[in-house]
């Protein structure tokens, strides 16, 4: 394979921090502008040619982490769900040396950014889908945002450790912190417990969620714990979009 395109180097790095991601999901994050069918088609092309080239490894969404399985093979029908093996992961890390080196290392850190999906579980696709809808959403609408996982967040990937406890982020063209994304809770009293705590943290946060009866319950909520919070995140949402 050539050197790799920023294309593919930002496919790989919303596979890093995301753990996996679904065909369709790359297509939403890596191409939110564009219509839905084109964004999935170059996202098949250029995922199966990095999984050619050895950056990512495709792996039957129905299966487990850890169950013996063949790459599923193209065109089967069978959904594939992409993580970074250890030449993905080094690449990455290579690509992000530099910024690694000045970002302060927090405790407790994993000593680099990006580490291969090997072990990665992937039972939560169907749930999280309302996040990766959500992320396309606002970054379709600015295109100066960029999603990271919660992965990524986790491993410090640029200085974002402090966000982790977000299900995504959206950052800005400097890497910079500008909105959190949680995830509903499938329990209502939960949801509305978790939307209390991030509210009385005070960093801006989007909620998504499977059920419009949530979703608007814990909107209330946050109202409700900060009419200031909730109006500043409110007020920079797109048209037609309610998180």
């Amino acid at each position: 394979m050539k050197k790799l395109t920023d294309q593919q180097l930002s496919i790989l790095t919303l596979v890093g921090t995301f753990g996996y991601l679904a065909t369709r999901d790359i297509g939403r994050l890596a191409w939110p502008s564009h219509p839905a069918k084109s964004a999935h088609v170059m996202a098949q092309d250029n995922a199966s040619k990095l999984a050619k080239a050895g950056y990512l490894l495709a792996r039957d969404m129905r299966l487990q982490a850890g169950m013996k399985q063949a790459m599923p093979a193209a065109k089967s029908g069978i959904a594939k769900g992409y993580v970074l093996t250890k030449k993905g992961a080094e690449a990455l890390n290579d690509l992000h040396a530099e910024r690694f080196i000045e970002t302060p290392l927090p405790d407790g850190a994993p000593m680099l950014w990006f580490a291969d999906g090997y072990n990665l579980s992937m039972t939560d696709h169907v749930t999280r889908e309302p996040l990766i809808e959500l992320l396309h959403a606002m970054t379709a609408a600015d295109p100066t945002l960029s999603a990271v996982g919660a992965r990524g967040a986790s491993r410090n990937f640029l200085g974002l450790r402090p966000y982790a406890h977000f299900d995504a982020l959206l950052v800005d063209e400097a890497g910079q912190f500008v909105f959190g994304l949680y995830l509903t809770n499938h329990n209502t009293a939960k949801s509305v417990a978790d939307v209390g705590k991030l509210a009385s943290a005070g960093d801006p946060f989007l909620i998504a969620s499977s059920s419009p009866h949530r979703l608007a319950t814990a909107l209330k909520w946050r109202t409700a714990c900060d009419a200031t919070l909730d109006a500043s995140v409110v007020a920079r949402l797109p048209i037609d979009v309610t998180a």
